[in-house]
């Protein structure tokens, strides 16, 4: 019998190396990559790339300056357009007092506009600078004009039906008959302001500063008069039926000498005061010169 002969090592380590894969070589674009070009490429491509993205970025910039500066356009049109009622002024003076544009010198009366302007629930508390501005008989009922500058503002028979008016600066504004029923005015700055006629019945003027004002011929039946300034201000004629006048010990016998007032009136000690006429349904009489709605 043939004894079988066994394969020597050189043909196991050539058979060994054929079956191992072949390694390609490394193609153009790899090698290309694995080159410092391809860094260089990838920082050209970034530059270049930049020089289409910033002019971009800055022509949106420059688009949406134009679109707000439009529009602030367009809200100062409809302020200053003359309309009345709902005509689109309330919203555009909440947009231009969002931009903090000044709001010096608009006119809103009744009598520029063919009619009141109608202002339901605006919301212009802060509003910069509405000074001399003109809301003579605009509807303001249950607008929001906290802390907004309305110094020597025209509101003059204006409808503030339970507005907030708390903090507003109203120095030597005219508020002539207006209707302030059951508004807030709590901090409110009325020195020397023109109050007469006005209906202030329900209205809070507690810590309201009032040197100086004209409350003559006011209504101002159930105020609340809590820690407010009535140093030296008018109230001859005023209606002052269930107010509350005891804190205030520094009042002028003078001041009362022609108000009114009915029961349920406290005053100081050692003060009197005449009181209101009855009207025909048993309450106080319209206060003279006060306005109705």
């Amino acid at each position: 019998m043939r004894t079988r002969r066994q394969p020597d090592e050189r043909f196991l380590r050539r058979l060994e190396e054929r079956r191992k894969p072949a390694v390609k070589p490394p193609s153009r674009i790899r090698r290309y990559k694995d080159s410092d070009a391809w860094l260089w490429t990838e920082v050209a491509a970034v530059f270049v790339g930049l020089a289409f993205v910033i002019p971009t970025a800055i022509a949106l910039c420059i688009d949406l300056e134009d679109r707000q500066t439009q529009r602030i356009a367009q809200a100062w049109e409809l302020v200053t357009r003359t309309a009345p009622g709902n005509s689109g002024k309330g919203p555009a003076l909440e947009y231009l007092k969002s931009q903090e544009i000044a709001l010096t010198g608009i006119d809103l009366s009744a009598d520029s506009n063919r009619g009141s302007s109608y202002l339901f629930d605006v919301d212009l508390s802060e509003a910069n600078l509405m000074m001399s501005a003109d809301l003579s008989g605009a509807n303001l009922y249950y607008a929001n004009l906290s802390k907004a500058n309305l110094h020597q503002t025209d509101l003059s028979g204006a409808h503030l039906v339970g507005a907030d008016l708390s903090g507003v600066y109203l120095g030597i504004a005219n508020l002539s008959g207006a209707n302030l029923s059951n508004a807030y005015l709590s901090g409110a700055h009325l020195e020397s302001a023109n109050l007469s006629g006005a209906d202030l019945m329900g209205a809070d003027l507690s810590g309201a500063k009032l040197y100086l004002t004209d409350l003559s011929g006011a209504h101002l039946y159930g105020v609340n008069l809590s820690g407010a300034d009535l140093e030296h201000a008018d109230l001859s004629g005023a209606h002052l039926g269930n107010v509350d006048l005891s804190e205030f010990k520094e009042l002028d016998p003078d001041q009362l000498d022609a108000a009114c007032s009915n029961k349920e009136t406290r005053l100081p000690n050692g003060l009197t005061i005449k009181p209101c006429p009855v009207g025909r349904d048993g309450g106080i009489a319209e206060a003279p010169g006060a306005k109705a709605d």
